[in-house]
């Protein structure tokens, strides 16, 4: 049966990003909601803690980990507390990424939506450092281990909507995003040899609680427009994305990889010129002769 198909059962699940309220909480969730014995890993021992509680609370296993994904070091002793956990690794989800924690080390909130010829080193180097060097440098890891154990696994990367087009004011972040999709393609190809899958997530506008909290009137807007663009009428949420990860990280899947799967609401449908409903008005200019 499907539902069969759709368990992880028995497997180790290394979640980075795991907490937030958002599309961390709701992938480690998720994840361990199907049977997987989850390995949370968060920047702070407060945001673990709160994803694992809420784990435990509904019956999954989990081992929290506070760590900078930023630190090579840090990600060796991931997956040295995982080994040592659970004795395993079957899956990766590499979601950590965003512009958060580029604005905090820049000058100002906000600091990081610039235009290209404002954008400083130390924000473009966050950029990067953030939402890919980390994900090859993890990939690299976790390979090497599943190839070790003989063979097997699920990757799941995050890419973004940003990556698809242009990325007014976030430049950097989308091209780290565009690397990230690119990436996942390569990793596909040599490790699918070894029975390894890739694959990656692709969020449109999805609500980060902290975001929301800190800047209430640019959250709405971003609302307000990701509305106008999404065939829906709204923005992506998080639990959506947490059942993503699922399929691709479950048999489901089992014959994809290489792949990158929009949650996007539809956003990514829309035609560069605008919306389906910017073409409507249009149309009904041209009949009515306007």
């Amino acid at each position: 049966m499907s539902v069969d198909r759709a368990s992880l059962d028995g497997r180790v699940v290394i979640l980075l990003g795991a907490g937030g309220g958002g599309m961390g909480t709701y992938t480690a969730l998720s994840v361990a909601g199907a049977g997987a014995k989850l390995v949370a890993v968060d920047l702070s021992r407060e945001i673990v803690g709160d994803t694992v509680a809420r784990v435990q609370e509904a019956g999954g296993t989990v081992h929290g980990i506070a760590a900078d994904v930023r630190d090579p070091g840090a990600l060796e002793d991931i997956l040295e507390q995982t080994l040592a956990t659970f004795g395993r690794v079957d899956g990766l989800v590499n979601l950590v990424g965003g512009i958060r924690l580029a604005t905090a080390t820049s000058n100002g909130t906000g600091a990081t939506w610039v235009p290209v010829h404002e954008c400083s080193d130390e924000v473009y180097d966050e950029m990067i450092a953030l939402n890919l060097t980390y994900v090859f440098r993890m990939c690299r890891l976790v390979s090497r281990q599943m190839i070790e154990q003989g063979g097997g696994g699920a990757i799941v990367n995050f890419g973004s909507i940003s990556a698809l087009h242009a990325s007014p004011y976030h430049a950097a972040y989308g091209a780290a995003k565009a690397a990230v999709m690119s990436l996942t393609q390569s990793l596909a190809a040599e490790l699918g040899e070894f029975g390894i899958r890739v694959n990656c997530i692709v969020p449109g506008s999805t609500p980060a609680p902290g975001q929301s909290a800190a800047t209430p009137a640019g959250s709405q807007n971003m609302n307000d427009r990701a509305a106008t663009r999404s065939p829906l009428g709204r923005r992506v949420n998080p639990q959506e994305t947490g059942d993503a990860v699922l399929f691709l990280l479950s048999d489901l899947s089992g014959g994809i990889t290489g792949h990158s799967l929009p949650v996007d609401v539809g956003a990514s449908t829309n035609h560069p010129n605008g919306s389906a409903q910017d073409f409507k008005r249009t149309a009904e200019l041209l009949r009515a002769g306007g």
